[in-house]
Order: C-alpha cells, then structure tokens, then sequence
C-alpha cells in the first residue's frame, strides 16, 4: 500500500472513488452524489491549488497496485480565531479493500502530516452515529468524543444524528 497526497493527475480516480462512496454510503457523507457528479476535474484541481495554500490542506489517497482505494481531505480553519482547527472530511475506503487497515493507515498519515503543520492543535471530524464501524475506528485512533447534534442530516425523509470528535495534535494548555 502506498499513501500519498493526491495530485492533478488523480482527479479522475478521485471523482470515481469520491462519487462511488457517496452513492454506496450517503449517510456518512455531507455532500450528496447529486452534488458531487456536477463539480467538473477543473473545479477539483483549482480546489485543491488553492487549498494547497494553506499549510494543512491536502487530500491524501490510499493505492494498492496503482489502484486508488482510500481516500481522506484536511482542512484547515481559514478565520485567525479557529486557524488551530482542522477538519477531517471525506474518509472513505472501497468495500474490496477493506479490512486491510487501510483507514487506519490514511488516518495515520494524515495526523503525522498535521502534527508538522506548526500551529495546527485540533483536528475535528463530524461522524454520523449509525456509521458504527467508523465511529469505532476513530475512536481507537485516539479521537475523541466532544459533541452530539441530533438531526444533523437529512436524507430523504429520515433524520439522523451525528457525532463531533476531536484528535488533539497538542498538549491541551487548559
């Protein structure tokens, strides 16, 4: 397995992995498959040149035989006030490929890679609560639980809840 930021040239196996697990897994999502099959590769790649500005900001991805498998996005709060916050968004990890703690490893990466940003403390990350599997998975990461909203998404008819956790990349300073 090979981790590493993604790049122009992975846009197209982005928006394929990216538009596969919002259809495969709409409730872990914010953004739907509706929303994400009208963003054109441009509009990725300007994303991510911008994004790239900012120390903190990446989308890493996860291959096995040069296949793209997993992907996880960082980041960074942009106001001065909540500049030592992050967010983790977009975990996702194809079924064929799961259980080989692909998750665990971009996760991994993804919390060394926010540790070298300097002034980087938190990173935060929304889970719904019926997605237990991943709920789990974070927590064993060291993340923690610091919130709940009920009725935090809806789809379709049905509402579910969602969960706020926290990985602290610093000593906490009380």
């Amino acid at each position: 397995m090979i981790i590493r930021p993604l790049t122009e040239t992975d846009v197209p196996a982005y928006q394929a992995l990216r538009l596969r697990g919002l259809c495969e897994e709409p409730v872990a999502f914010g953004a739907s498959a509706e929303e994400a099959a009208l963003e054109s590769p441009a509009a990725i790649i300007a994303h991510w040149q911008d994004s790239a500005k900012t120390p903190g900001n990446f989308v890493l991805g996860a291959f096995l035989a040069d296949n793209l498998v997993g992907i996880v996005g960082l980041t960074r709060e942009k106001k001065a006030k909540l500049r030592h916050r992050a967010l983790l968004w977009g975990m996702y990890v194809a079924p064929e490929a799961q259980g080989r703690g692909i998750a665990r490893a971009l996760i991994a990466d993804l919390v060394a890679r926010a540790k070298a940003v300097e002034d980087l403390e938190q990173i935060h990350l929304n889970v719904t609560s019926v997605m237990t599997v991943a709920r789990s998975v974070y927590l064993r990461l060291g993340f923690e639980i610091c919130g709940h909203e009920r009725q935090a998404m809806k789809l379709a008819d049905r509402y579910y809840d969602c969960e706020q956790m926290v990985f602290w990349l610093r000593e906490q300073a009380g």
